[in-house]
């Protein structure tokens, strides 16, 4: 069995590995097992949910926890297509969110974002080496599916999540 580098993430360092010790042979199975890598995985997504949902300051209260799911899929997805090295920073770096906040930056993190989700993976045209944005979100991928559209009720201006909340998903 192998892994490929790019994919050897947390999933084969904490889940798999752990399992696969010489002396350990019975429990070779379970490494693949992924009913307990499911429930974790739930697990934490909660507590993301919840930690965005607490700190989101949204125009209408009403709307906040929607607007805290629709966030948290865009993040997922975003994470998952980075897998594909879909997106880079301008520096070329594929791990591309982590990156991008780390990033020195004038506005807060949000505002970025919503660039990269309205202007970027929104636009039919998406980012390249010719664009505006270029030298702040770098080469960005098109995604026509309608998760980065924006939603007039949930995408609007007021929205409030301070950095630190995008330091502890990230």
């Amino acid at each position: 069995f192998g892994w490929r580098k790019k994919f050897a993430g947390r999933t084969v360092l904490t889940h798999n590995l752990a399992r696969l010790r010489w002396e350990d042979q019975k429990s070779w199975v379970q490494a693949w097992n992924v009913e307990a890598l499911t429930d974790k995985f739930y697990e934490d997504l909660v507590k993301c949910f919840e930690t965005i949902r607490e700190k989101t300051t949204h125009p209408n209260p009403e709307k906040a926890r929607d607007y805290a799911q629709t966030l948290l899929n865009r993040l997922l997805f975003i994470a998952f297509i980075e897998r594909f090295e879909w997106l880079k920073t301008p520096e070329g770096d594929s791990d591309y969110l982590f990156a991008l906040y780390n990033r020195e930056r004038e506005q807060p993190f949000l505002e970025l974002l919503d660039l990269l989700f309205f202007s970027g993976l929104d636009s039919p045209n998406g980012i390249g080496g010719k664009d505006a944005l270029y030298p702040i979100l770098g080469e960005v991928t098109y995604l026509n599916g309608g998760l980065f559209s924006r939603d007039p009720d949930l995408d609007r201006a007021g929205v409030e999540i301070p950095d630190e909340v995008f330091n502890v998903l990230l």
